[in-house]
């Protein structure tokens, strides 16, 4: 009787091990299936700066708010991070380490996002930094 015990306990662990490689296969396959249908692109973004509805140009300095004060823009440069995409169903995708140098006046005033995944996208959220 002791040995049908261990025959059946033997046998079991072997089905187990079998069941638990087939398992890790076939998740294996699903995850490289996905990843394949994953693809990922470089997202262009430029910036436009407007002040008052009107555009800030490399030429004009001086603009006039709403209580008819003037304001002089010598310099605005900054630098861009934690950027993140919110997707249709309000999910977040979070872009690490990536970086983007903006200057108004002088240029540049886009930016590429490396490695986004190629998805629809409602909102970009993002910090910015006084350079």
């Amino acid at each position: 009787m002791a040995d049908l015990l261990l025959l059946q306990a033997t046998y079991m662990k072997k089905f187990y091990r079998k069941s638990w490689i087939v398992s890790f296969f076939i998740a294996m396959l699903i995850g490289s299936a996905l990843s394949f249908s994953m693809t990922s692109v470089n997202m262009s973004v430029h910036v436009d700066h407007v002040f008052n509805d009107r555009p800030l140009s490399r030429d004009e300095g001086a603009f006039t708010n709403n209580a008819g004060n003037i304001i002089s823009i010598t310099r605005l440069s900054y630098i861009l991070s934690n950027f993140q995409l919110q997707k249709p169903d309000n999910s977040w995708i979070k872009l690490e380490n990536q970086y983007a140098y903006i200057n108004a006046k002088e240029g540049p005033t886009s930016f590429e996002l490396i490695e986004v995944l190629e998805d629809k996208y409602k909102e970009l959220q993002l910090r910015a930094f006084n350079d």
